[in-house]
């Protein structure tokens, strides 16, 4: 009784387009191949005998005709069920071996299993078991390169056997080898047929032909004859049936991790070119986050800048009249206008009268030119100024000109060095001062000067022992008054109230005030830090592109150089979305690598910017996972033609390629 055929080929053509001239590689081809059977297709170069080998084996589409596979037509199925199939169904050994040469012999003969998804522990044990069969267990981690030719051709069949395909395709398996080893391979198969495995080989030696159970001769495109081999048949035991996988597990392709380990295995095969490659990423994102870190660093150093100066302050200084002549001075600010700008406008916490200027404050032998403030109380609540030693000003020492002082944290570092300031006495020009309190640190303000480089005395003693003011209306005169206002909202209303207000108690004079928000002159210069930060990362993501655009043109080199290997992998079950997944992934990969080590880079760079500049460094977490994504987003973008062409392959003319 004979078994069910497995497959079957009705009225199959085959034509192919040569310039004007069509020929027809298989003219209406009429066959069955049945479980157990041994054939061997015979005919000279050019009968379509590999032709007909890649339609039994579904690499190929009929231009005409029907293919059946257990009974199912397959003709017009779409690529990735065309491959499913192959995995499933089909073990192909090649007459060159077609062995991954990255990979030893375990992740050759385990790759068709990958593309159905089978567990990674669960394939290697098959494929170890599959290589036993071959005599091959002591050579289980080694490449290509490493075997000889005829275990290369072993590792080809076990690779072809591991899956328990329904159908064994042989294409010249002995052509590439020598006598001998020639005859270790049909032993083998002829072992496997008496196993139960169906097997179809293509050959042109008579003597190979022997073994099978079953000769088909071709000559130009046609089957010419269809004979039993009597000879092979006494020969040999029946052969068992071999149990159909039309019901085995579905294709689902490799996961995530396997299309990751194959991008490593093809980057340590070019590690110079692949560097070379993630260069642009790397400078990228480094450049990114060192741009969006140290300009966020900025940012927070004119932020406690602002901070420093006192929440809310508006500065009020007095300009020239309306109709001032050339040379003449701003009329004056008086105490009176700072006290009447505190006592009737409304939502003014405090203001602030104070003269300043420049002088010499020495102790011992050390000297140092500092800034001097005459001030009252309400200048350290405008500026919310801590005493952090010692005690501030009194009322009966603000009231005369007492000769006491308190200093700043620069300016303590700079005369006295390692001792508490509190008690001693400096030299300011030649008048002593006592020290009394030593104020919390300030650091710089936000237009570089440094806040702690101070004194501050009372203001009665700022004019008349140190500021030389003579006459009465000197000893009115301020230099500014600091006005902080209750809510940031009122700023402005303030503003104009005390420009109308110093415009109307000095009317005779025409006189002209200057009333601005220290916070708002500052956070400008913030925005603008801001901006300039925004564009400078906007012209290092350029760097990234740039990049990207790298990675597409090695993919697409690496697609042509690695053709073979696609249609060795497409030819094994790997669908076109499988191939596309590999190459995606492997652009991905690499762009994600290059954002890794930019990253790094990128933190290193800002820091050190950080130390000399003395500014803090932020890194903000959204700007790492904007710079990551990015880099990751670029290995897609650019990796889709690549990965979009190499799927596009055809099988056939892969496997070709030299």
């Amino acid at each position: 009784m004979m078994s069910p055929p497995i497959l079957r080929l009705s009225g199959v053509v085959r034509t192919h387009s040569v310039g004007s001239d069509t020929i027809r590689s298989l003219d209406g081809i009429d066959l069955e191949v049945s479980a157990g059977d041994y054939l061997a297709i015979v005919g000279r170069s050019g009968s379509g005998k590999t032709s007909l080998l890649n339609m039994l084996g579904l690499l190929d589409v009929p231009t005409d005709g029907q293919i059946f596979l257990h009974g199912k037509e397959v003709t017009d199925i779409r690529p990735d069920e065309r491959a499913a199939l192959r995995n499933r169904h089909v073990g192909f050994i090649f007459q060159s071996f077609n062995l991954l040469s990255r990979v030893d012999a375990l992740d050759n003969v385990q790759a068709p299993l990958m593309y159905r998804g089978i567990p990674s522990k669960t394939r290697r044990d098959l494929a170890r078991r599959a290589l036993d069969d071959v005599g091959l267990s002591e050579r289980l981690h080694h490449t290509a390169r490493q075997l000889s030719g005829g275990e290369q051709q072993r590792v080809a069949i076990a690779r072809a056997l591991v899956g328990q395909p329904d159908l064994l395709l042989a294409d010249e398996p002995t052509g590439a080898l020598d006598t001998a080893t020639a005859a270790v391979i049909m032993d083998t198969l002829d072992r496997l047929h008496k196993a139960g495995k169906t097997i179809i080989l293509v050959t042109h030696d008579q003597e190979v032909a022997a073994h099978a159970s079953r000769v088909v001769e071709m000559r130009d495109g046609s089957i010419i004859k269809d004979t039993s081999n009597k000879s092979a048949l006494m020969l040999r035991d029946p052969p068992v049936p071999a149990g159909s996988s039309a019901n085995r597990e579905s294709v689902v392709g490799p996961g995530l991790w396997a299309c990751v380990r194959m991008a490593l295995e093809s980057f340590k095969a070019s590690p110079l070119r692949s560097a070379l490659t993630v260069l642009g990423v790397v400078i990228g994102v480094a450049a990114v986050i060192t741009m969006i870190s140290v300009g966020r660093g900025a940012q927070e150093q004119v932020e406690m800048q602002i901070n420093s100066l006192g929440a809310n302050l508006l500065l009020v200084e007095s300009g020239l009249r309306d109709n001032a002549a050339p040379g003449e001075r701003p009329v004056k600010l008086t105490e009176d206008d700072a006290r009447a700008i505190s006592v009737e406008i409304p939502g003014v916490d405090v203001s602030a009268p104070t003269v300043s200027g420049t002088l010499s404050a020495s102790f011992g032998n050390q000297r140092r030119a500092t800034s001097l403030a005459g001030i009252t109380h309400e200048y350290l609540i405008a500026r919310e100024w801590e005493v952090v030693s010692g005690r501030s000003f009194v009322e009966a020492e603000m009231a005369s000109p007492e000769k006491v002082a308190l200093i700043g944290a620069t300016l303590a570092e700079e005369l006295l060095p390692d001792r508490n300031p509190v008690g001693e006495v400096i030299r300011l020009n030649d008048t002593p001062v006592r020290i009394i309190g030593l104020l919390e640190r300030k650091g710089q303000s936000p237009n570089g000067i440094d806040q702690d480089n101070i004194v501050l005395v009372p203001m009665t003693t700022a004019k008349l022992r140190l500021l030389g003011a003579k006459g009465p209306g000197e000893r009115k005169a301020i230099r500014y008054a600091l006005v902080k206002v209750q809510s940031d909202d009122l700023l402005e209303p303030v503003s104009e109230q005390i420009a109308a207000l110093l415009k109307a108690r000095n009317r005779r004079h025409s006189a002209h005030y200057d009333v601005t928000s220290l916070g708002s002159i500052f956070a400008a210069k913030e925005e603008t830090s801001r901006s300039l930060t925004i564009l400078l990362a906007a012209v290092a993501s350029v760097s990234l592109a740039v990049g990207g655009i790298s990675i597409m043109n090695i993919m697409l080199v690496s697609v042509t150089e690695r053709t073979r290997e696609i249609g060795l992998r497409l030819a094994l079950g790997a669908r076109p979305r499988d191939i596309r997944r590999q190459f995606l992934v492997e652009s991905a990969t690499l762009s994600v690598f290059g954002g890794v080590i930019g990253l790094v880079l990128g933190l290193a760079l800002a820091s050190g910017i950080g130390v000399i500049a003395g500014w803090p460094i932020i890194v903000e977490p959204a700007a790492v996972a904007l710079a990551a994504g990015f880099s990751a987003a670029v290995g897609l973008v650019f990796g889709y033609l690549p990965a979009r062409r190499a799927a596009s392959l055809d099988p056939i003319a892969a496997l070709r390629i030299e």
